[in-house]
């Protein structure tokens, strides 16, 4: 065994997943207990020789705001939930195009056209789908950006309908593992979120999923969910940390901050850089208690711009 980090335990990892082994739970679950500093200079060297070379920045842009019929509970976009977010309905196409423009000039490769509805419902909400698709044809042609999507629970037909449009990665997170994710949300079931992940693969389009870590969970169930989106096979790993939001369950529950540390968030990246070897990691490292220099020095290798839109500065039509 070549010593990359000095740590047996965190080495041996290394050498078993660079031999092509998937690891499984315990094994994660032991290595969350090295000291973080040879984790992440394993996750580091694990990206280094597998995962792509360069940093991918990605911006994105809400579609819609807030007007969720869903009680995820840590989602300020909640009906269900009495937040101070201000909810909008639908934004006109060209004010995303602006917004993705905006985005390319400050570096974004890619944009993420989103709606925090529960799903797309294209044939219940018709107009409001039209401008989806509107905006995402919009950007593609004024812009040489990838454009991605993150509307809610798909439908097939739906999925083949923004794979035709070429939308390029679906973006639907799992949040948290099966076991907690039953404390979390009791309107849909952590299956029916895999269901449309296999529906946008279905359909030709790449996957984007991950995690929010902060909400009460434990190290397992982080490591949970990301052995799910390994079974699910997905492109890109999305970590985000909890921005607490003022009148939902979970923030009543952790306080004005996330409930996990510094080190639990470097942790966790480096062990999902060891069950996905291969994949994009990304975050927000502006809503994260850690740099940029020690999210791309830990596993990570993609970084979100964050929302380009200013609503109060415009007009938007009624859902």
């Amino acid at each position: 065994m070549k010593s990359i980090t000095g740590n047996e335990a965190v080495d041996a990892a290394i050498d078993r997943v660079f031999a092509g082994e998937q690891l499984d739970e315990d094994d994660y679950l032991a290595l969350y207990d090295e000291p973080v500093a040879d984790l992440t200079a394993g996750a580091d060297h694990v990206r280094t020789h597998l995962a792509d070379e360069g940093v991918t920045v990605r911006g994105l842009g809400y579609v819609t705001r807030g007007i969720c019929s869903q009680d995820c509970g840590f989602c300020a976009y909640s009906a269900r939930h009495d937040t101070d977010v201000e909810q909008h309905g639908v934004v006109p196409p060209e004010l995303l195009e602006e917004a993705a423009k905006r985005a390319e000039e400050k570096g974004a490769e890619r944009f993420n056209v989103v709606s925090t509805r529960r799903g797309a419902d294209s044939e219940l909400r018709t107009d409001e789908w039209r401008e989806v698709l509107t905006a995402i044809e919009l950007i593609r042609e004024e812009t040489d950006l990838n454009v991605d999507a993150c509307l809610g629970f798909l439908e097939a037909d739906e999925a083949e309908k923004l794979a035709a449009e070429d939308v390029q990665h679906y973006v639907h997170m799992v949040e948290t593992s099966p076991r907690y994710f039953e404390e979390i949300t009791s309107t849909h079931s952590f299956e029916d979120r895999l269901e449309t992940l296999r529906v946008a693969k279905d359909a030709g389009i790449d996957l984007c999923s991950g995690i929010i870590v902060g909400m009460g969970e434990t190290p397992a169930d982080r490591i949970a969910a990301a052995l799910e989106l390994r079974e699910v096979g997905i492109d890109v790993f999305s970590l985000n940390v909890l921005s607490p939001a003022q009148g939902t369950p979970v923030a009543e529950k952790v306080g004005d901050s996330p409930d996990i540390t510094r080190e639990g968030i470097l942790k966790t990246l480096a062990l999902v850089r060891f069950i996905h070897p291969d994949v994009r990691i990304d975050t927000n490292t502006a809503r994260a208690p850690i740099t940029r220099e020690e999210f791309l020095e830990s596993g990570g290798n993609s970084l979100q711009l964050g929302d380009m839109i200013h609503y109060e500065d415009y007009p938007v039509n009624e859902a």
